[in-house]
């Protein structure tokens, strides 16, 4: 993963990408340079299989979600810890979290 990809967002970039984020439901975090969701599954099964696929591109990325799961629903925190801030693998994960909650897992 190149450096470029660990940098924190500038404000022009933040202007480019967190609104559509916002759109789709994620919201900035208080007091902190990140970004949150809760995803609603219809069981155990549908989030285990979201947190299953998100798993294996968040090792691939080496960005790993904070992420928080009781039976339907996943609580995830995005922040790139290199740049104590938000980045462009925030974006990537997050656009891809909400690609695949929209699909049958």
């Amino acid at each position: 993963m190149s450096e470029a990809k660990r940098l924190k967002l500038d404000k022009e970039e933040r202007d480019n990408v967190l609104p559509s984020l916002k759109e789709s439901g994620w919201k900035e975090v208080e007091g902190r340079d990140a970004i949150y969701k809760e995803f609603m599954f219809k069981d155990f099964n549908q989030a285990f299989g979201f947190m299953s696929r998100v798993a294996l591109l968040a090792e691939k990325m080496d960005h790993h979600p904070e992420w928080f799961n009781v039976y339907n629903k996943v609580q995830v925190t995005l922040s790139t810890h290199e740049c104590s801030g938000l980045s462009q693998r925030d974006v990537n994960l997050a656009t891809f979290m909400d690609q695949i909650a929209k699909t049958k897992l």
